[in-house]
């Protein structure tokens, strides 16, 4: 939805008239994603609960049902609601043309008061009981728990060719920040190690994040104001930078890499999770004890093909007819700012200077004594150029594009929300 603007933006905003005005991306393409975003959101979260289980036979029934509360649960309490890391899945997944989420299981604790009730005895005996307030930690959540990841972040193995086939190589990670106070907590709860040693990244910064990142290859910081700030946005509660980390499942030779060996023979390839810090220290190795002998990644294409090395996403695929959308819905408005404020043609001989060599709000234009006395008819005075129209087919020509992309997308009117009858 964002464009640069060019020359003649600068000069449509300076005139008085259009102030303000520039060329703009006419949003269908914004519109169609959204509106096939609600249909599948809606749709799943018409079901109640959301994430059914059934079972197999009459035993599984009770199973079935404390299955789908324990679901709804974690849906509910893991750190990102469900319901909104399953919009942003799919969210991605038609803009970019691929989803990732990474599937984990959570801790988080905290610490709190505990009131308990003890006996109390005396000499043996028991005389009552007392009430015991102790500071602990206590389990916040634990469960299942996924994550979004930005694709731009995710770190498939290339040479499987397909990223539909991602599962099939032999690693799979992607990359994160994270400030250095979540680092150490996840360490005091054992997931990590020597967060301490990490040292500040020494890669190259740009705009005041580290090289690769997003942050750098856009003007987001300027559009939030902390491009006046270097490395603002990377500084936490603590005054230190955040990490810049990279986490990567791979089928490893353990013998090989110095890696304890944990049985079977020593040729044999196992699962193992690392963390990189900053490129420079690693905070986690250890054996990924996964079930099905997969990565705990989840991938969706809007457009699936399995022989294809990655698909485009719908916001892709439109592209040019949302390219013609916006030229048809500008041109039309240029044209009419052009017949608003069209050419004259006069005989300054005929007319007072004043009036024709300014601004003039009321419009009026006086003839001066040689134009009174010249009897030279009024329309042969002033004359304004001939503007022809030849953009007024454009707003039709735009709801036929629009039908287009419709028909492209899938998005049809009644997936929009338009009412009509019978069933979806």
């Amino acid at each position: 939805l964002f464009r640069e603007p060019d020359d003649s933006d600068e000069e449509t905003r300076a005139e008085a008239m259009t102030e303000g005005v520039q060329k703009i991306v006419v949003p269908v393409s914004y519109a169609q994603l959204w509106s096939m975003l609600a249909f599948m959101v809606n749709t799943i979260r018409d079901r109640k609960p959301m994430i059914p289980v059934e079972g197999v036979g009459p035993r599984d029934i009770k199973p079935a049902l404390l299955h789908e509360l324990l679901l709804e649960y974690q849906w509910d309490n893991q750190r990102q609601k469900g319901v909104l890391a399953l919009l942003q899945w799919f969210h991605d997944a038609l803009r970019y043309g691929i989803g990732v989420v990474h599937n984990a299981w959570a801790l988080r604790m905290f610490t709190d008061f505990v009131r308990s009730i003890v006996p109390v005895t005396l000499s043996g005996q028991f005389v009552g009981h007392d009430d015991v307030l102790e500071e602990q930690e206590v389990v916040a959540y634990e469960g299942n728990e996924f994550r979004n990841v930005q694709p731009y972040e995710w770190l498939p193995d290339p040479r499987i060719g397909s990223l539909a086939r991602f599962q099939e190589g032999e690693f799979c990670g992607h990359s994160f920040t994270s400030s250095t106070a979540e680092l150490e907590q996840l360490e005091e709860e054992g997931l990590y190690v020597g967060v301490d040693l990490v040292p500040d990244y020494k890669g190259s910064i740009d705009k005041g994040g580290p090289s690769g990142r997003f942050w750098d290859d856009s003007d987001l910081s300027q559009t939030i104001g902390l491009d006046t700030a270097p490395g603002a946005a990377y500084i936490d509660a603590d005054g230190e930078p955040f990490k810049h980390n990279h986490s990567l499942y791979a089928w490893v030779n353990a013998e090989r890499l110095g890696l304890p060996v944990y049985g079977g023979s020593p040729r044999t390839r196992h699962l193992w999770v690392f963390t990189l810090s900053n490129e420079a220290r690693i905070i986690r190795a250890e054996r990924a004890n996964l079930p099905g002998r997969k990565f705990p990644y989840a991938a969706i294409e809007s457009n699936y093909d399995v022989h294809a090395p990655a698909n485009p996403g719908m916001a892709e695929v439109i592209s040019g007819l949302q390219y013609i959308q916006s030229w048809l819905f500008n041109s039309r408005m240029a044209n009419v700012r052009r017949s608003l404020n069209n050419e004259t043609i006069i005989d300054p001989s005929l007319i007072e200077r004043e009036d024709w060599s300014r601004s003039n709000a009321s419009g009026i234009w006086r003839l001066n004594k040689h134009g009174m006395q010249s009897g030279i008819p009024l329309e042969n005075v002033a004359r304004p150029l001939p503007a022809a129209d030849v953009t007024q087919s454009h707003l039709a020509d735009s709801a036929f594009v629009e039908s287009i992309i419709e028909r492209t997308t899938g998005g049809s009117r009644a997936l929009q929300g338009v009412p009509a009858s019978g069933r979806r």
